[in-house]
């Protein structure tokens, strides 16, 4: 069959190509209402896939690695990761592997591509975790294109190899003394909502998200112990975390631009134009 055209109507996209003539006459496979070119390419490959032989592993033959991720974040990260968790990936695509890899196609990818990138962000300075956490998110979206999508068969970055890192002198930890906490929790009075919560979490080294999770449940008066069953997280539900990364970019802007103008009205202060 032909090959999978792409156009834009208005704001969606819509792929068609051709199928086999019936009776004689031309027949089209086509399908609109795709609000990104990345989402109407994966679904277009899928149609077509099946169309020809379904069941068989193939390789999508024209989406870049830059839109499969966007792809992958909307149709995967967002369904299934914490929200944190998404604002953590999505600066991990946008300013490492969109720049590195986004313009190569999904099926070209190599083991040593990745592998001489992962020399080069130890040549940058970025730290063994830093670097992990970047080729795990690349990682798991390939895996996302290997299952269920059946678009490949092989994950690049399966073999690579991490050099080694000098290990790097324990700091110690900072630890918050009764004498402090005292102080801190004078700040919240014992009508205050967050006061129980906060002496919780310190009497009994809980994360925050534990603290919330807690219910009546939970503790037992009797024995005077609490149970940790579950804790509360931020879910993406309906929040388009991109949007969120822009407003907070204009927000920092706006920001700086405020500091700059009351730093120039101190400096004409300081010293005004003869």
């Amino acid at each position: 069959m032909g090959e999978i055209n792409y156009r834009k109507r208005g704001k969606k996209w819509e792929y068609r190509f051709e199928a086999a003539p019936v009776d004689g006459k031309r027949k089209q496979i086509s399908k609109g209402g795709f609000t990104t070119k990345a989402e109407c390419i994966i679904a277009a490959e899928e149609a077509k896939r099946r169309y020809n032989s379904p069941g068989k592993i193939t390789a999508p033959k024209e989406i870049s690695i830059s839109d499969y991720l966007d792809y992958w974040f909307d149709h995967y990260c967002v369904m299934n990761t914490a929200y944190n968790t998404q604002l953590s990936y999505i600066g991990i695509i946008k300013n490492h592997l969109k720049p590195q890899f986004g313009i190569y196609k999904l099926n070209a990818l190599s083991t040593a591509a990745v592998q001489e990138y992962i020399y080069d962000l130890k040549k940058a300075g970025l730290s063994k975790n830093t670097i992990v956490g970047i080729i795990s998110v690349l990682s798991g979206a390939y895996e996302y294109a290997i299952e269920p999508l059946h678009y490949l068969d092989a994950n690049p970055c399966d073999r690579v190899k991490y050099p080694k890192f000098e290990s790097k002198s324990d700091k110690g930890h900072y630890y918050i003394t009764p004498e402090t906490f005292k102080n801190i929790i004078e700040l919240f009075p014992d009508k205050d909502y967050f006061r129980i919560p906060i002496i919780i979490g310190y009497r009994c080294g809980l994360r925050i998200g534990e603290v919330f999770g807690l219910t009546w449940d939970d503790i037992d008066f009797k024995n005077n112990t609490i149970s940790i069953k579950r804790q509360i997280i931020k879910r993406n539900y309906g929040v388009e975390v991109r949007q969120v990364v822009e407003k907070k970019k204009k927000r920092k802007k706006n920001q700086d631009g405020i500091l700059l103008h009351l730093k120039l009205l101190w400096l004409s202060e300081l010293y005004p134009l003869i």
